[in-house]
């Protein structure tokens, strides 16, 4: 998890689905912590799109699928399915991720 926290700006938003903004590094790591107590997640991505808007900002839009076994019964839950859209700002020279939201593309029951 270190690995992914190491990816955002210290003042990086994390935009779950179904959840309050995490905002800075501090909250990101709490709410990735919940997820990989919870899940262990199996998932690719495909980057749809990928656009400059500015020297130091770049836009991504991405989709994803992949698996989820729930951590406290060991079962697989449904299939799931993802769009993404990441900011990411240069930083010192290194590109991090200011802002991620995601949102199911397959709801639950379809």
């Amino acid at each position: 998890m270190e690995n992914i926290i190491k990816l955002y700006a210290s003042d990086g938003v994390l935009m779950e689905q179904y959840s309050s903004s995490s905002v800075g590094i501090a909250k990101i790591q709490k709410a990735y912590q919940a997820t990989f107590k919870m899940f262990t997640l199996n998932v690719v991505y495909k980057t749809d799109e990928i656009k400059q808007i500015a020297l130091d900002w770049i836009f991504a839009r991405s989709r994803s699928t992949g698996t989820v076994k729930m951590n406290a019964t060991g079962k697989n839950g449904p299939p799931i399915a993802n769009q993404e859209l990441w900011i990411f700002q240069k930083i010192n020279g290194l590109w991090k991720i200011a802002r991620y939201c995601f949102t199911t593309t397959k709801p639950p029951g379809s």
